[in-house]
């Protein structure tokens, strides 16, 4: 799924490592580094072995909040 923001209304209420690599102009595997390292601007929420993260929190990361992104 190719994620804008222009699709702010539609937007799943947590995103996956590509979506938000993509978000915040970085490379899936970069974003992965930067998690192992503890530099990721918004800490993933860890469920199991997979990582998501709240798509809030990265839209407000990235100066967006839900009234600004749709």
């Amino acid at each position: 799924m190719v994620l804008t923001l222009d699709d702010g209304g539609e937007l799943p209420p947590t995103l996956d490592g590509h979506q938000v690599a993509e978000l915040l102009g970085c490379s899936y595997w970069g974003l992965l580094e930067m998690v192992k390292r503890d530099e990721c601007p918004v800490a993933p929420l860890r469920l199991g072995r997979k990582l998501r993260w709240p798509t809030a929190l990265v839209l407000g990361v990235l100066g967006l909040g839900p009234d600004e992104a749709s």
